[in-house]
């Protein structure tokens, strides 16, 4: 996730029927915000090659919205826009291009299918599009410098009050609620709202392509192939013989990047509701204001990667009570100490605890278990509790276990002292 804030611009004209320029800070960019009844004032440096959207409210639920992705590859977004006009249930459009025009019809394409994948999955949007469009033939090199225009464009639409949030963004129901117990799947996560049929799934691991398709039941498609679980359709694209499904693919989030599924796996163990985000589809924009992404926050306090990768930056990531410190203080762990992953292929990693709670792995320091995880696995996110554990009597046992003994621990000492 990134940790910019992206400050968005409306530069708006003396009549409100004229078009309303956008502009992102440093995104390479150029946009322009105009009524459907105004698509006739756009001048002709919009006769150019780009994407568009076009937004317009919900038949029946006013916290809603409905939107269409689209490209032109080969005419002009002025002349595919005027054609559009007929269709009433839109009241705005939302046009993008390149500041220096150097987007091709592949690299639109490719975006297209990109931005689509983020409104699929997002809470308030409907999307209109019949089918997912994009053209997938761009190598990974290639989608990895068109994925920097994918965090302005969501700014962009969250100004102008078409919210891409999706569930991952929503904060967490409160601890004091009791939770359920779930055998998860991802079923499960789309009849909580966390998922929606049609989302594509991406792999989080550097180098993987390939993406997987949520299905209404709950599977998940790669290719032609169908998988019941999330962990076979991994293994299925990484060739190993066993992934841990859940770390392993991520779903589009509005800020941009991509939720891993443990992330939305720990919102419905914590009870998470679907929540509509109070976005109007219609009228002027909401705010001006800039929109703000999450970011990951490495301190002191442990965080897990769900959390990081959920928690919205305006407000203080929720962060666990107990910390590596803390298990140290109740003999659970001892300076010196040397974790290692829990994960076969990573056996001879060890990272040493430091006195002060921080790990030390080849000579850097770390002051989190997920810090310290991502730097040995390489993935974009991971769980540090489950990530790391120690030999103890003889058994194997991760950090997560030891935390929970220590609130088992603490748990027993607050009822021998009511």
């Amino acid at each position: 996730m990134s940790a910019q804030v992206q400050p968005v611009t409306f530069d708006v004209p003396s009549s409100s029927a004229e078009p309303i320029e956008v502009r992102v800070a440093h995104s390479g960019l150029r946009m322009v915000l105009v009524n459907r009844e105004s698509v006739g004032l756009l001048d002709d440096s919009w006769a150019v090659l780009g994407l568009y959207f076009l937004l317009g409210p919900s038949e029946d639920n006013a916290d809603r919205y409905r939107a269409y992705v689209g490209e032109v590859g080969k005419r002009t977004l002025l002349l595919r826009v005027k054609e559009h006009v007929t269709k009433e249930w839109w009241s705005r459009a939302l046009l993008i291009a390149s500041a220096s025009g150097e987007f091709n019809s592949a690299e639109i394409g490719w975006l297209e299918g990109r931005l689509y994948d983020v409104l699929n999955n997002a809470v308030a949007a409907e999307v209109m599009n019949k089918g997912r469009p994009g053209d997938d033939s761009l190598a990974a090199p290639e989608r990895q410098v068109l994925e920097r225009y994918v965090e302005p464009i969501m700014a962009a639409l969250r100004a102008c009050g078409a919210s891409p949030d999706t569930a991952d963004q929503k904060p967490p129901a409160p601890k004091a609620q009791k939770k359920k117990v779930y055998k998860e799947s991802v079923k499960d996560l789309l009849d909580a709202g966390l998922l929606k049929p049609g989302t594509v799934l991406q792999p989080l691991r550097k180098g993987l392509t390939q993406t997987a398709v949520v299905l209404p039941d709950g599977n998940l498609k790669v290719g032609e192939q169908v998988f019941t679980a999330v962990s076979p359709a991994a293994s299925a694209i990484s060739g190993n013989k066993a992934e841990a499904g859940w770390d392993f693919w991520g779903a589009p989030s509005g800020e941009g990047g991509y939720v891993p599924l443990f992330a939305l796996r720990e919102r419905l163990r914590e009870g998470a509701l679907k929540v509509q985000p109070g976005v109007s589809g219609t009228g002027a924009p909401r705010s001006v204001a800039p929109a703000v992404p999450a970011t990951p926050v490495e301190s002191e306090i442990e965080l897990s990667a769900e959390e990081t990768a959920a928690s919205p930056r305006h407000k203080q990531p929720r962060r666990f009570p107990e910390r590596v410190a803390d298990l140290l203080g109740a003999g659970l762990l001892h300076p010196g100490d040397q974790l290692r992953p829990v994960r076969k292929a990573l056996t001879e990693v060890r990272a040493s605890v430091r006195p002060d709670g921080r790990l030390e792995l080849d000579e850097q320091v770390y002051g989190s278990l997920s810090a310290a995880a991502i730097a040995v696995s390489g993935n974009k996110a991971e769980a540090g509790w489950d990530f790391w554990g120690i030999e103890r009597d003889g058994k194997f046992v991760t950090l997560y276990e030891l935390r929970e003994q220590l609130r088992l621990s603490r748990e027993r000492d607050d009822v021998q002292g009511l």
